[in-house]
């Protein structure tokens, strides 16, 4: 599987010069930066996590590197500092993002690394937590918000040991990225209060459709708790 990592390079530096009332300011270059970018690999066909905002991650599985390109010099035209950015290639996202990572250490900031991998299938699991909006009414938005972060966690931390790449996507979604061949480990997470709608494609956006459409056969047929869907 194919991995980019983005990394905003003095960021923190960066960040220091703008005076101490300054954590909104970073808030919005934050959020600009990963609105913009989610909007291009999206387009692209790939997935892009924003992790820790200035460290992007991007499943590349199925776009050309010409593609890749292009994303990179989009990425240095919007960012505040230098950036740089690199490929990893493994049986799975972490290994990948772990070599894309060593890469980086040595890479000048305004370059990049690209290396001529092969596409690997992808495969999402989009989690979601049952009886959501009954427990934020019932308790308070804030406690539901909690419970969603425990799911979070224990999703990550699990699917980590299977290769997974895990991401809130807000409300009670979470999603983890892995190859295709971990995903009935994934599926040991499911119960009563937890759903998982998994899909399977040739590009990480194509993976993510599919896991929707799981979800929403589930919701309609209310007779399983995972479902599988592949294919274009």
């Amino acid at each position: 599987m194919k991995v980019l990592l983005l990394e905003l390079y003095n960021y923190r530096e960066w960040t220091e010069l703008l005076g101490e009332d300054r954590e909104w300011k970073i808030q919005e270059v934050q959020h600009f930066l990963s609105y913009r970018l989610v909007d291009r690999v999206s387009q692209m066909g790939g997935a892009l996590l924003p992790l820790r905002y200035d460290l992007f991650l991007v499943l590349a599985d199925g776009i050309m590197n010409a593609k890749l390109t292009s994303l990179f010099r989009y990425a240095v035209r919007l960012s505040p500092v230098m950036v740089r950015g690199c490929m990893g290639h493994g049986r799975n996202p972490v290994e990948a993002q772990g070599e894309a990572n060593d890469c980086l250490h040595d890479l000048e900031p305004g370059r990049l690394s690209l290396g001529n991998y092969e596409d690997s299938p992808v495969a999402v699991v989009h989690y979601d937590l049952n009886g959501f909006r009954d427990l934020t009414a019932q308790t308070s938005m804030y406690n539901a918000f909690v419970e969603v972060q425990k799911l979070v966690l224990d999703v990550m931390l699990r699917t980590y040991k299977l290769g997974g790449v895990t991401q809130y996507l807000g409300g009670d979604n979470v999603i983890t990225f892995l190859n295709p061949e971990d995903v009935d480990g994934a599926l040991d997470l499911v119960s009563t209060n937890v759903k998982a709608g998994v899909g399977i494609g040739f590009t990480p956006r194509q993976a993510l459709r599919n896991a929707t459409k799981a979800l929403t056969e589930i919701r309609k047929e209310r007779k399983v708790l995972w479902k599988i869907v592949s294919g274009q």
